[in-house]
């Protein structure tokens, strides 16, 4: 997500994002926007620069609006809209339904994510998952490439040094020790983030194993110290999927595990389990999370739908989607007081 004092970015970054932004500065005025939010509601980018956002809204609702806008401005906070129903205004004068995130800015404006929920779910999600996917697949393999060059001079030059202060100096001698077990560290999270950001599907199949704990080793790398992050195997399947679509959905039931222990402050682990059943790869995620609560277990995967004040409600639904689009399948398959656990499961390779 933008940090708060952040505009859109240099060129056209934003354009290369499957939803529309908009920037409004402190009088209301839309000093930023990008071409999605354009074409969404069927203007030019040129014909909203310098207008009031409430143009983006239906005549009927805009006065109430304005005072809407005024009292996020003396109480502004991260809002998910996703309660209300919103509607946008289009050039034609069609009204259509929206979702709106609000962030704001360091300078007195905000930033609003707005989503065209007028197209069927199916085809926005597909087409996010497939954006998301590429996006991983770069990010990771930029970020690896990058990494791997001076790891590769950083780890002989440290044991030569250690090596010459043997004997010598001992205290310059544990200090490098230190900086080379750290380095180790980087590289293996390195290794890591190319394994998860894979685009092909190796020969033989993913292994699931592989990825549950390289995913593992990432996320226990945020997690606070009371947290433990591990993969437990009670098999060895191979998926029939490239390494990056299992990564992305292991890695948003991970995130989302610990954003629920964190904040409801428990203690315990995550832990993800890898088996094999009845043709499938199956990939357990379980946390010692405060549990999703009855009423609301049908909706998680719904789009849009969140119980997180910053959350954007698409994470869950998009991986569902990919799993779909994979051939397999991700469900709840459990919860209570005491945790959940999420069940993805993938098609086993041939052969």
């Amino acid at each position: 997500m933008m940090k708060s004092g952040e505009g859109l970015g240099g060129g056209d970054l934003g354009d290369l994002l499957p939803y529309g932004l908009v920037v409004v500065d402190a009088q209301g005025t839309m000093v930023q926007l990008n071409e999605q939010l354009a074409s969404m509601f069927g203007f030019e980018r040129n014909e909203l620069l310098g207008e009031p956002v409430e143009r983006l809204m239906p005549e009927g609702r805009r006065n109430a609006h304005v005072l809407h806008r005024c009292d996020f401005a003396h109480t502004p906070s991260a809002r998910n809209m996703g309660d209300i129903s919103l509607t946008g205004y289009g050039h034609d004068g069609h009204e259509f339904p929206i979702h709106v995130d609000l962030q704001p800015l360091a300078n007195g404006g905000t930033l609003a994510i707005v989503a065209d929920l007028r197209e069927a779910s199916h085809q926005a999600l597909t087409r996010v998952a497939r954006a998301n996917r590429d996006a991983m697949t770069t990010t990771f393999g930029a970020i690896a490439h990058e990494l791997n060059n001076p790891l590769s001079c950083m780890l002989p030059s440290l044991q030569v040094a250690i090596d010459m202060s043997r004997g010598k100096q001992p205290q310059l001698q544990a200090a490098l020790e230190d900086c080379l077990e750290a380095t180790r560290r980087i590289g293996a999270i390195v290794s890591d983030m190319a394994t998860l950001g894979g685009s092909r599907c190796l020969e033989g199949g993913t292994p699931l194993l592989e990825i549950a704990q390289a995913t593992a080793r990432l996320i226990e790398a945020r997690a606070p110290e009371h947290l433990n992050v591990r993969a437990e195997a009670k098999g060895d399947p191979r998926v029939a999927c490239p390494s990056v679509n299992v990564g992305q959905i292991l890695l948003n039931l991970c995130l989302n595990a610990l954003h629920a222990m964190v904040e409801a402050e428990c203690t315990g682990e995550i832990v993800l389990e890898v088996s094999e059943e009845g043709g499938f790869g199956v990939l357990d995620v379980h946390d010692h999370g405060p549990g999703v609560p009855a009423d609301l277990r049908e909706r998680i995967f719904a789009p849009f739908f969140t119980t997180r004040a910053a959350g954007s409600g698409v994470g869950l639904a998009l991986s569902r989607e990919k799993a779909t689009l994979l051939g397999g399948d991700l469900q709840l398959a459990h919860s209570d007081e005491r945790g959940s656990v999420f069940r993805l499961t993938l098609p086993l390779a041939s052969g």
